[in-house]
């Protein structure tokens, strides 16, 4: 039996073909840029809730483990970016895989099809998770989407910097440095990036370092408030990355503070559609024709669009009557 591209073959002598058979995965690692990270789908918890329970190795797609591979440094997770829809966890038995990338496939929860997609970067340790939330029903869905992380560094876990300057973890900061006791050595520094610079339309709407317990409770947990248009797709778009020093991990965090454009390594594999459902960066989307924001609703993103296509055309007229 052979793997490839995260599929099982088997030979067929008879027909003297390999015929690709899709089986669920039980582990499968990811790399690149000096990253891996195994992905599994046994990161689920014993009371089914991102905290207050302890993981149990019952389904639950995310991130196992995380390793530095420049230097070896490993433990960076123990278990994350795990995805809870209304406290229900998404579950992907039939995940698939490449080199660089892993897929949970549409999942049915709450009542809307989930996708959750890992992609490594080629230039750097980091890794992107790109999370799509399409609502199948003809009425508008909010829901709480939740991302959680147990660190490996566990009790010894310390605020090394964050985007606001401090050394406490809120909702206003956009990206945060976690690492162990020791800031040159042991465990990866983690850089957990949770929403981008300027104004995005979506924020998170708590955050805590509290999470599920896994040789301690230690973590990054957000909560964020969708509002989902019948019919509609919104999506998050978050980063990790991981470096063998905490002075490495703030000097890489400079990388979040402005936004990637499309094409950039990362934002490598998404499209000019991908990027206009992001709701937690400020990605300079394309403005959409009218019809576009009547099928993708009409609240508060639909009124942004809206506003936004009012103001390029009184910015027309500007130079017209300059001119």
């Amino acid at each position: 039996m052979r793997r490839l591209n995260g599929f099982r073959t088997r030979c067929v002598p008879l027909a003297l073909l390999c015929i690709a058979v899709s089986t669920p995965l039980a582990t499968a690692q990811i790399t690149g840029g000096g990253g891996s990270w195994v992905v599994t789908n046994t990161n689920g918890t014993s009371n089914g809730l991102p905290s207050g329970g302890s993981a149990n190795s019952s389904g639950g797609f995310g991130i196992q483990e995380a390793t530095f591979t420049w230097t070896g440094q490993s433990d960076a997770f123990d278990n994350g970016l795990i995805l809870w829809v209304n406290n229900t966890i998404l579950s992907a038995p039939g995940f698939t895989t490449t080199a660089t990338s892993a897929d949970s496939g549409l999942i049915s929860l709450a009542g809307l099809n989930v996708r959750t997609r890992y992609q490594t970067m080629s230039a750097s340790p980091t890794l992107r998770t790109y999370i799509t939330f399409t609502n199948p029903s003809g009425t508008t869905a909010n829901v709480t989407a939740t991302l959680a992380t147990n660190v490996g560094s566990d009790a010894g876990t310390q605020i090394i910097a964050s985007s606001s300057g401090d050394l406490t973890f809120t909702t206003a900061d956009r990206w945060l440095i976690t690492d162990d006791a020791s800031t040159t050595t042991g465990d990866p520094a983690n850089t957990h990036i949770i929403y981008g610079p300027g104004s995005p339309l979506v924020l998170p709407a708590s955050v805590s370092q509290t999470v599920f317990s896994n040789a301690g409770t230690e973590g990054v947990l957000s909560n964020f408030n969708l509002s989902i248009p019948a019919g509609g797709t919104l999506s998050l778009l978050l980063f990790n990355q991981v470096n063998g020093t905490a002075a490495n991990a703030q000097a890489g965090a400079s990388l979040f503070d402005t936004n990637p454009i499309l094409g950039s390594d990362l934002l490598q594999g998404l499209t000019q559609s991908d990027l206009d459902s992001i709701v937690n960066w400020q990605l300079g989307a394309a403005v959409p024709e009218p019809s576009t924001c009547l099928l993708r609703g009409t609240g508060a993103v639909g009124l942004t669009w809206s506003l936004r296509r009012h103001n390029l055309r009184r910015k027309k007229r500007r130079v017209v009557r300059s001119k």
